[in-house]
């Protein structure tokens, strides 16, 4: 081979595992519609009444528009992303919630009875003694999750993952 293939040959072999390379550097999430955590709350900040209301509402308008079905804009700024959020506490009983980013999210003691959740991202999430009945949390993705304690009565968790979720005293 000429001097010349090689150096091409070798500029394609460098520039291809520079694209391979690039899904790692962007964050695997900017591929498959995963949200990444970049919400105001990460850290476990705890948002006010009123920026949860504000939260819910553009939220709300997000679904409204469809954007909840089209993976690639799982980061749009009005989808609600509460990653790492102290939501300890607070009231979101029949809130819309459906997709939400709530992963690694402190719900302790939180109130969703009626919450609609489903497909909401929440791996690592805490809801120990949550109150969550009759919500609807179809297909939420739950890995790692700890629900001790949390009150489900009625709650729909219809193709929920629960991998590795800690269910104690449900």
């Amino acid at each position: 081979m000429s001097r010349s293939r090689i150096s091409i040959l070798i500029i394609g072999v460098v520039l291809i595992s520079h694209v391979a390379a690039t899904p790692q550097v962007m964050g695997q999430s900017e591929l498959t519609g995963e949200p990444v955590c970049t919400g105001r709350y990460k850290g476990t900040r705890k948002p006010s009444h009123t920026e949860l209301t504000d939260i819910l509402k553009k939220h709300a308008d997000w679904l409204k528009d469809g954007r909840a079905s089209r993976s690639e804009l799982a980061n749009d700024p009005r989808r609600a992303n509460l990653c790492e959020a102290d939501l300890t506490g607070a009231y979101l009983a029949m809130a819309d919630l459906r997709r939400a980013d709530l992963r690694d999210s402190n719900l302790e003691a939180t109130h969703l009875d009626g919450t609609h959740l489903d497909g909401a991202h929440m791996p690592g999430a805490d809801l120990a003694g949550a109150h969550l009945a009759g919500a609807f949390v179809r297909n939420a993705l739950l890995d790692g999750a700890h629900l001790n304690s949390a009150h489900m009565p009625g709650a729909d968790l219809k193709g929920a993952d629960l991998t590795g979720a800690s269910l104690a005293g449900c």
